[in-house]
């Protein structure tokens, strides 16, 4: 499951450095930065399948374990790596811009203490957006 997502995120990459290659007619530098928008695509298309959920469940209600802790990596993602604001990661989600500062809370404190489950599910998804 790990080589399907990392196989989409290097060919979205590949796909916009070579668009942005032929833009400014140059050659892409390994050590370049990914913009934000590629970073926002990576962490929505991989992130569920990396860890095994669907889209539909972190954008759903349910507020059991096994779909809260992907739903709040997504918020933390998507505010520190994509520089999303609150406000469009909640319209996104359909939750309130406060529920989505709780959320990126939780999951730095929970990096803080290194909770297994937190650390293991942000050192998977952070291969996908620092290969």
């Amino acid at each position: 499951m790990e080589s399907n997502a990392y196989n989409m995120v290097h060919v979205a990459v590949c796909e916009y450095m070579s668009r942005k290659d032929r833009i400014h007619k140059r050659e892409v530098r390994s050590n370049e930065k990914i913009p934000n928008k590629v970073i926002v695509d990576v962490v929505k298309k991989c992130l569920p399948s990396i860890l095994g959920v669907k889209w539909e469940d972190i954008q759903g209600k349910c507020r059991e374990a096994w779909i809260v802790v992907p739903r709040q990596l997504y918020c933390y993602f998507m505010s520190k790596y994509g520089n999303v604001s609150l406000k469009q990661i909640g319209k996104e989600l359909d939750r309130d811009h406060t529920t989505i500062l709780s959320a990126i809370k939780r999951v730095e404190d929970m990096l803080h203490c290194e909770d297994i489950v937190y650390t293991d599910a942000h050192g998977k998804v952070l291969k996908f957006i620092n290969p």
